[in-house]
């Protein structure tokens, strides 16, 4: 036998729902919100000042482009890094995860793993389009570097 609620009852599981997703949708991870101004890509302002900077086992080879260095941060925790200087054609993916940020000194602190080399990463914003730190696919060189986002 069937038995038929009143809409009074059907509206209120309704409202409930909506509620509770309203509720929800709202409740995200405070990191999460600090993390979010690292995310996007970002490209080395002077790739110029790398290129001299790196050796001459990694001098231009003939026809190559301008020097280029880009890093991609996804809210997923996605990492990935290109970079095509002097004789260095690279492209790195891994993760990268938040740990902590120092609103006073406007520093992130992160973690990444690229590859299976672990580093940790100091990130500085000059301002909301400029990042300064020593990028996780050269983490041995201890070069802080300039990036925009792009």
């Amino acid at each position: 036998m069937f038995r038929f609620l009143p809409t009074f009852c059907f509206r209120a599981t309704i409202g409930s729902s909506l509620l509770a997703v309203v509720l929800f949708a709202g409740c995200g991870n405070e990191n999460d919100a600090k993390a979010r101004p690292l995310i996007g890509i970002w490209v080395l302002e002077d790739s110029g000042d790398v290129a001299r900077r790196t050796t001459s086992d990694d001098s231009p080879t003939e026809g190559q482009s301008e020097p280029r260095m880009q890093l991609e941060f996804t809210a997923s925790g996605r990492l990935e890094t290109r970079t095509n200087i002097n004789a260095i054609d690279s492209r790195k993916t891994g993760t990268w995860q938040f740990i902590a940020y120092n609103d006073t000194a406007k520093v992130m602190d992160i973690e990444c793993d690229l590859e299976g080399q672990k580093s940790s990463c100091e990130v500085e914003f000059v301002s909301e389009d400029k990042i300064k730190l020593n990028p996780p696919n050269m983490s041995g060189l201890n070069l802080k570097l300039t990036f925009k986002r792009k």
